[in-house]
């Protein structure tokens, strides 16, 4: 499936299926989701998003410029606007959602419905960030995944996969 199927974009940076067997797409471009015949667009999200998480009868989709929560019955969207463009890693945990920016900081602790949830319920851990080189590409972490740069693009590509180093020895 591709931009000539319908697809906003041909990059696709996180799929999801929600409780009806739908498959969604994020992708640079906004959010779409796939019934088995055609693509639907939803025109109120038109920036990039990096991830989305279906819970109960909702799915959310991580913006650079917000969380968007869309009902999956009715297709409304609720938006909560984060204050700055930047790209965020979010934790859908059971009963809330905890989002950091980009240098690992937590700056809102949100509950399924999109509202504030105050004071923080734990208390904030130390960074661990770690940066490394490989070839072109630089690699920025912390405990929320992973963060690659290409140095020819503008492009950051976020990953919550754990990081594994393998050891190759020569023979």
């Amino acid at each position: 499936m591709g931009m000539d199927h319908g697809l906003l974009q041909n990059t696709v940076w996180t799929i999801e299926e929600d409780y009806a067997h739908r498959l969604w797409f994020g992708s640079p471009s906004g959010v779409q989701y796939y019934n088995g015949f055609k693509l639907q667009t939803f025109k109120e999200i038109s920036e990039t998003v990096t991830t989305l998480h279906h819970h109960d009868s909702s799915m959310y989709a991580v913006s650079t410029i917000g969380i968007h929560k869309i009902n999956e019955k009715n297709l409304t969207v609720l938006s909560f606007p984060f204050k700055y463009t930047d790209y965020y890693s979010v934790s859908f945990l059971d009963s809330s959602i905890i989002v950091n920016d980009s240098e690992g900081n937590t700056i809102l602790y949100l509950d399924y419905n999109l509202e504030r949830v105050a004071p923080f319920p734990f208390k904030k851990k130390n960074k661990t960030d770690f940066t490394f080189q490989l070839g072109d590409f630089s690699f920025h972490g912390n405990e929320n995944g992973i963060y690659t740069k290409h140095p020819d693009s503008t492009i950051i590509t976020q990953s919550y996969t754990t990081l594994s180093l393998i050891h190759i020895s020569e023979p």
